[in-house]
Formats: C-alpha cells, structure tokens, sequence
C-alpha cells in the first residue's frame, strides 16, 4: 500500500496569475480562494485585476470551495469542494451556475485539479496518483502511478505535456510527462523540496517554488529543467513589510495546508501571488524579472489561489 504523503512544510502560501498592466493589453479576471482567519470557512470570488469588482461565485456555507483554475478559453473553472463532506472536483460555469461533480469513482480525496490542453479533461491527484476525467462522459484514467511516491501539483500545457510534483518525506522533485507519447523526464532531482510547478502560456517556461536556498523562494527553468533563476527571494518580500502575518492552515481535519500555487500573465512577463501581511494574507504582483511589486487585495480575510482568465477573443 501507498504511503500518502502531504508535505506539511506548505505553511507559507505564495499564489501566482495573471495581472493587467500597462502594456499587457488586454483585461480579464482573477478568479481566488477567500478564506476566513482560520480556514474553516472559505469560498471562490472573482474580481478585476486591479482588486475591483469583486463577487462570490458558488455557495456560501461552512464547506469550503478551493483551488480554482480556468479553462483555456475561459468558459468554465474547476476546483475542489468539500460541500459534500469531503474533497471532490468540480466545474462551474463563471457566475457559479450549472456547478457539477466530475469524479464519482472511490473514496480517496480529490485535489489540485487543471484542466488539459483543450478542456476536455480534467487532470487531480487522487490517492497519491494522478488521474484525468472527461468532462462530458466523466470517464476516469490513471495517468501516473508509483509506489511510495505521493503525486500532486500536476499543470497541464499547450502541448499536452503535465509536470507534477512527486515527493516522499525525503523531499520531492518536478516530473514531465507527454499526455501523447508517455515519455517521462525528471526536471529537478536533488534532495530538496521542489513544488508548484506552473507552465507559462506558451510553455517556453516553468515556474516552481524550492527551499534549495535554505527558505521557500520563487524559480522560473526551462522546459527541460535547465536555466534556473531565482524570481523573488524571501529577503525581497521582508523588505517591502511583507511575510509579517501569521500562517494560515485549513481547519478541517483533512491535513490539508493551503499551498503554493502559480501562474503567469497571458504574455508572461507578469506574476501574481499571496503572502503575509501584518494582519492577513493579499494578493500581489511582481514582474518576471523581480521589479514592480504591488499589492492588489487589502482586506481582514485571506487572500489565495489566483487563477487568472484567458483573454477570449470573440
């Protein structure tokens, strides 16, 4: 039997998207995970990129909705809901209407759900191994699967390739896999803990966090794992008041910490992400290079998970 392993170190929640600005282009909006000060109670807003504008899509309750992502044409989202009692994926249309269950197969918990290249599917971690669902038939298919290894984090990008991350407590490292062909390539390797990897919209780039440095820090490599550099470091945040407020966890029994979770603009030179504040947790963004940070959400309650909408042309 499997050993689930879930990385309890994932106290510290840095959340990345997409952010209009000046020379972007174009607007679209933030989809995020709000949450109250103990996590107990949490559900999934949108709002403009410049924090205006916000609403609740979904219910409002005690069971939270979690860990929102779109679809590449923007029509629909995916995220887990423990409305339910317990963790399962779902999708929704991005007004909270004709919300559904994808995954009716088992009792493992359902979490980290993307959708694939064109939104047919659904790829999550389940029981420590990676699966996909059909959106419309909800067929389900075992994508990744090892002994004494715990997969999650999958991102899927526009050439059908996932990366993941797959961990143990001695650490965990960033897998490729191509969805079309099966070839498998480990990315990082040392024994460290790699986490959140996050294609860039056109899959020149991956973005990933790492304590390699001694402390959880933001990275961007090549698709082949090459080229590793450093986008934010902790010492960046600090001097700007940042990563002063107290971690927050989910209290739900579940052991299941909020986490790191990034993305980039839709031209990719722009990051989004969550961090401490003085009283709570806000969304911020930073450009590719390190330079420009500004803070988007001011608010008592928690900030987190920015997922951020494909510009649709019509």
């Amino acid at each position: 039997m499997k050993t689930i392993f879930r990385n309890q170190g994932l106290q510290l929640l840095f959340v990345f998207g997409l952010f209009q600005y000046s020379g972007i282009g174009q607007t679209t909006e933030i989809a995020f995970f709000k949450a109250n000060n103990k996590g107990s109670k949490g559900n999934i807003f949108l709002m403009e990129p410049d924090g205006s504008a916000l609403k609740q899509i979904g219910q409002s309750g005690i069971r939270p909705d979690y860990y929102p992502n779109w679809s590449r044409d923007g029509k629909k989202i995916t995220f887990e809901s423990y409305r339910r009692g317990g963790w399962r994926i779902w999708i929704t249309d991005p007004d909270g209407s004709n919300a559904r269950r994808l995954d009716n197969v088992g009792q493992d918990y359902e979490f980290d759900p993307v959708f694939d290249a064109d939104g047919s599917h659904v790829v999550y971690s389940r029981g420590g191994d990676l699966y996909r669902v059909n959106v419309q038939s909800g067929k389900t298919e075992l994508l990744v699967k090892t002994d004494n290894k715990y997969e999650s984090q999958p991102d899927v990008s526009i050439y059908s390739e996932v990366i993941y991350v797959s961990g143990d407590e001695s650490g965990s490292n960033i897998i490729k896999k191509n969805l079309k062909n099966g070839k498998e390539t480990r990315l990082t390797s040392k024994r460290h803990a790699d986490l959140a990897p996050v294609w860039s919209p056109d899959a020149t780039e991956i973005l990933f966090y790492s304590d390699r440095d001694g402390g959880f820090e933001l990275f961007i490599m090549e698709p082949n794992g090459s080229d590793v550099r450093r986008v934010v470091s902790n010492e960046t945040l600090k001097s700007n008041g940042i990563q002063r407020g107290k971690f927050l966890k989910l209290d739900q029994g579940w052991n299941h910490s909020l986490q790191y979770r990034a993305s980039f603009s839709m031209d990719g030179q722009w990051i989004a992400f969550s961090a401490n504040t003085s009283l709570s947790r806000e969304i911020f963004i930073i450009s590719k290079n390190g330079k420009s940070l500004r803070q988007i959400t001011k608010n008592k309650l928690h900030d987190g998970l920015p997922s951020f909408r494909p510009v649709v042309k019509n």
